[in-house]
């Protein structure tokens, strides 16, 4: 006699499909599916899946190689060859040189090697270096000085000023033999400045006999981030 069909639900002989009870109505392994209690959910190779949500997918990143971006012009619209966007710092933007818009860029120097000498307890300017329009970053500048006088108790005071307002650097070299000579060297690195800046290295005769000298200024600025 055959068998009564059974009312309730149970295993299908169906390879790959799962209609079997269970307390959290999950398909539980690969090919497999169940419904249960409303729930429908599909098992593949990766685990579990509701197939009525949409699956997320993962991300994914395609290299671009070595080639440089390339922006648009703000006007037209038109890709700019070599060009990036950069910030004003003050609400704008710009188009800079690719090679000119990040690290180790917007360089600017300037040197006098030759000796110069004053007598004068007033200031004398040695070397000024103004910048470009820089967009808003953080800068660093470097500088040195040779610091000599003609006598045995010349004090020379030195000065390195932005903007003719901000003293970046002020010491003073006092000699203790006749043309004796100080190497002095110092940096400073300036956060969120924009804009056009001036730098220079002024210097004078503070007290003593003899010329206070300097020669070998260097300056150099560049942005660092």
């Amino acid at each position: 006699m055959p068998q009564t069909p059974d009312r309730f639900p149970g295993v299908s002989d169906q390879e790959g499909i799962d209609f079997e009870e269970s307390p959290d109505g999950a398909a539980d392994a690969p090919g497999k599916m169940r419904y249960h209690n409303g729930a429908f959910s599909l098992y593949d190779d990766e685990g579990e899946f509701d197939p009525r949500e949409v699956q997320p997918h993962a991300p994914t990143h395609e290299d671009g190689g070595s080639d440089e971006l390339t922006a648009q012009d703000l006007g037209s619209g038109d890709a700019v060859s070599s060009k990036v966007m950069v910030t004003t710092g003050s609400g704008g933007w710009v188009l800079q040189n690719a090679a000119g818009a990040g690290f180790g860029t917007f360089l600017v120097t300037a040197e006098s090697e030759s000796l110069s000498g004053t007598t004068s307890g007033t200031y004398q300017q040695k070397l000024t270096m103004t910048t470009d329009d820089l967009p808003l970053g953080n800068y660093i500048l470097l500088f040195q000085m040779l610091v000599t006088g003609t006598s045995n108790n010349t004090r020379t005071q030195v000065r390195v000023q932005r903007d003719n307002t901000e003293d970046v650097a002020d010491f003073i070299v006092r000699l203790v033999i006749a043309a004796g000579a100080y190497q002095s060297a110092g940096h400073k690195v300036f956060f969120g400045i924009s804009g056009v800046h001036t730098f220079d290295v002024d210097w004078r005769k503070d007290g003593g006999s003899g010329t206070a000298q300097i020669q070998w200024v260097r300056m150099a600025f560049w942005r660092i981030s």
